[in-house]
């Protein structure tokens, strides 16, 4: 069996071993579809112009053009995957790992639970996934040299940017923890991770420049504002003192970096072990101080630069923006292996244990994770019906087209199924933004439920006093007409 590994060793197999990880871990997102928070405004409002203010000219470019918007059942997710598994590929080519090496890579790489937190939002998962191949097929371009291939590389990463900011870091880590292969592996001495890291600076500031440029002159074509406040909200470094603010980055970066701070980071945890075994196990020759100490520095860099916008914003942005976390991961654990003792036969079994035991707890928390939306949905649906029944017995002769409709406050939901660190995940259409009647009315419309009028700014002043005094549902008098406008006070 181990004698015809190389000769299934090609890369139709490698994307092969890569999709099958993420259909593993990702299955009840491929066989459920829940609507997620955010999914109901795209399917009423849209989301093009909403990514063009943002600066992702590349998801308002898709889906004005190849895949119109919203997202779609199953189809979504599995393109989405399949995207991955080829960033998975193209993430290990710099590499060059032997068979059963370059397997265990693509599965952890693959199977990382971080995408989760992408693929929640499905409208934007194929172009994330996208954007994710676009800067590792581009990283691994630039690295193996040639003034074409080098072009190449700075296009694809400007637009893998221009899907999604964060993904800016991909590069960088990509090239770190090939750095760290190449000195460990391949006797690179410190000039040539020095010469290959000032490369890898000046492609990540042209992908940035060019796609900061693009999205500027997108925004004044299409008439759309920068929403440059929704950046200034991430950032912390006003808040606090400059003391305060880099205890916190430091206490926050060393929390992410050990596997904490949201569900499903616990994985990442190996990055650092393996990131120890590395640097200090016997390199290649020459064996120089130079060497070791090149070895030490690009590991801490490569398990760090996937949370650089902890240090770079002053606070935490949210878990789907750490898109690098496969990056350094996969390849720090698929090093660690490569150093163990005995044949390929025993690191072959060595590397499919180690998979096997990624995959089932990455899929564990996954589908906790969506899980946690299913059963905030079918709650939901539930509230909803009800609400709606509820309108209907108070005002048997109301309609919805003419008479406008307040949702008051946000009612107390408790999902069981949702921990403190899910964030978006398992959270009610009724209860985020602190009961938001547009995202209410959005999805009792989506849902097929009721397609409303709501009440306009106006209307809800003048009714606003009076609304004062009326129960909170579930108390059928929480809903009733008022002055035109029939009010459902949801919450306090």
């Amino acid at each position: 069996m181990t004698r015809d590994l190389p000769t299934r060793d090609t890369p139709a197999a490698t994307f092969a071993c890569a999709f099958a990880a993420a259909v593993l871990v990702y299955f009840h997102a491929l066989s459920h579809f829940p609507l997620h928070i955010d999914t109901e405004t795209q399917v009423v409002i849209g989301s093009i112009g909403q990514t063009i203010a943002l600066g992702r000219w590349g998801i308002a470019l898709l889906h004005a053009t190849v895949l119109p918007e919203p997202a779609v059942a199953y189809f979504t997710p599995l393109l989405s995957l399949a995207l991955l598994a080829a960033a998975a590929v193209a993430a290990e080519t710099p590499f060059a790992f032997p068979p059963e090496q370059r397997w265990l890579f693509v599965a952890v790489f693959a199977g990382f639970p971080q995408f989760a937190y992408q693929l929640e939002f499905a409208n934007q998962s194929v172009s994330l996934a996208l954007g994710l191949f676009c800067t590792t097929a581009g990283g691994a371009l630039w690295l193996r040299g040639g003034a074409s291939r080098r072009v190449a590389a700075v296009a694809l990463c400007a637009f893998g940017v221009g899907f999604y900011q964060s993904l800016l870091f991909v590069m960088p880590t990509l090239w770190a923890a090939a750095a760290l292969h190449a000195v460990r592996s391949r006797g690179a001495s410190t000039a040539d991770v020095a010469r290959s890291g000032m490369g890898a600076f000046a492609l990540t500031l042209a992908a940035a420049v060019i796609s900061v440029a693009i999205a500027r002159a997108v925004q004044w074509w299409c008439g759309v504002p920068n929403a440059g406040g929704y950046l200034s909200q991430m950032v912390g470094w006003h808040r606090d003192g400059l003391a305060a603010t880099l205890w916190a980055e430091s206490s926050d970066l060393g929390a992410y970096v050990a596997g904490g701070r949201f569900y499903g980071n616990s994985l990442y945890a190996l990055a650092p072990a393996a990131a120890v075994v590395v640097a200090l196990s016997p390199c290649g020759p020459p064996v120089t101080l130079a060497r070791r100490v090149a070895g030490v520095a690009l590991g801490i860099v490569t398990v760090a630069l996937p949370f650089a916008l902890i240090v770079l914003l002053g606070a935490p942005p949210p878990p789907r923006t750490y898109l690098a976390e496969p990056v350094a991961v996969a390849a720090l654990v698929t090093m660690a292996l490569g150093l163990l003792p005995g044949g390929t036969a025993a690191r072959g079994r060595m590397a499919a244990g180690v998979g096997a035991v990624v995959l089932l707890v990455a899929c564990f928390h996954v589908s906790r994770l969506f899980y946690a939306d299913s059963a905030a949905l079918s709650a939901d649906l539930l509230l909803g019906n009800r609400v709606v029944e509820t309108i209907y017995r108070t005002d048997p002769g109301f309609d919805a087209a003419r008479v406008p409709v307040w949702f008051a406050g946000a009612p107390a939901i408790h999902n069981v199924w949702r921990g403190a660190d899910y964030d978006v995940f398992g959270a009610s259409f009724f209860t985020w933004d602190g009961g938001n009647p547009m995202r209410i009315g959005a999805f009792l419309k989506v849902a097929g439920i009721a397609d409303l009028r709501l009440a306009s700014p106006a209307d809800i002043a003048r009714i606003r006093p009076a609304v004062a005094s009326l129960p909170v549902w579930p108390d059928p008098r929480a809903v009733c007409l008022i002055d035109g406008v029939l009010v459902v006070r949801l919450g306090r």
